[in-house]
């Protein structure tokens, strides 16, 4: 048990004290992590899909993987994790669809996540309503999450599917990013205005361009006819500072502890992303990299005993 631990020694005849000794028991440190879904309650209409944030912390000890599932999933009612494992403190999007003849009503779903040294669960609440009669929409993923990115580059682009999962014509009148988004949307033709008929996919591609660093979050705005217009698309992305595009190496030499002068010949050799060679204390401007330099052996009486970066 952890806590503070005291030992005394007494001499069995004089009653005398001979030793005393005191120690400490740490607790036990037990990898751990918490487990939360957002939004905790959502509505799906029959014949779409709708998606959930899954989110993960490392509570105590190190990080896991852990593994994710639903329970208590109706008839007509399917779930899916992207990705289905995930080292805690990170996040999984949770994508619950309807069938078209999925029961009406609202169910309880349980979000177990199991990993190596502790499991824990998390309920959310899904309401499965009656199909449009008209044109509906439905975007895939609705959550759009994007690898760290450098400012002034632009990421690989992903694909977002919007589909009418209605039964009459969707009439898209246009589709644009929240204004000051750090994001990319190419679409393709035919480009809003246009129309689409029911079950029809349309695949809109969106790219990540961080203007600073930081976490940087968008959203795509889609304008149509169909109830709940705009629909949207969240975005989320950390960009990081740029790579240096020049870097610069000086090179300075001592002996037996001094500073040879400026103008102390001695050859050199640099390699690496943008090599060199050199005879004397010189500043070079290099692309970034890995470098390493040798001595030439020149004059012949220096040998060179070590390189300080």
């Amino acid at each position: 048990m952890a806590g503070t631990y005291s030992q005394t020694d007494t001499d069995g005849k004089s009653g005398q004290t001979t030793g005393s000794a005191s120690w400490t028991v740490s607790p036990l440190v037990t990898n751990d992590f918490t487990l939360s879904v957002s939004p905790s309650s959502y509505s799906v209409s029959q014949g779409s899909s709708i998606a959930f944030n899954v989110v993960s912390a490392t509570s105590s000890g190190s990080d896991q993987n852990i593994a994710l599932s639903a329970a208590n999933t109706s008839s007509g009612i399917t779930t899916s994790f992207n990705p289905a494992t995930m080292t805690s403190g990170n996040q999984s999007t949770l994508s619950v669809s309807a069938s078209s003849s999925a029961p009406l009503g609202t169910y309880t779903l349980t979000i177990t996540g199991t990993g190596a040294s502790a499991t824990h669960t998390y309920q959310i609440s899904v309401t499965v309503t009656q199909a449009a009669t008209g044109p509906a929409v439905t975007l895939n993923p609705s959550i759009v999450r994007f690898n760290s990115q450098s400012v002034g580059s632009v990421s690989s682009p992903q694909t977002v599917m919007l589909m009418n999962s209605g039964s009459g014509q969707l009439r898209v009148s246009s589709i644009a990013l929240l204004a000051g988004s750090d994001y990319v949307l190419t679409l393709p033709p035919p480009t809003p205005p246009s129309i689409l008929n029911s079950l029809v996919p349309y695949n809109i591609q969106v790219a990540f361009a961080p203007t600073t660093t930081g976490t940087r979050s968008g959203q795509i705005l889609v304008y149509d006819n169909a109830p709940g217009s705009p629909q949207l698309v969240t975005l989320t992305g950390t960009g990081t500072s740029a790579a240096p595009s020049t870097g610069t190496i000086n090179v300075n030499a001592t002996l037996n502890g001094v500073a040879l002068p400026a103008y102390y010949g001695y050859a050199y050799s640099l390699t690496g992303p943008t090599p060199s060679t050199g005879g004397g204390t010189y500043s070079y401007s290099v692309t970034p990299g890995s470098y390493a330099i040798a001595f030439n052996g020149s004059p012949s009486y220096l040998t060179l005993s070590s390189v300080t970066p």
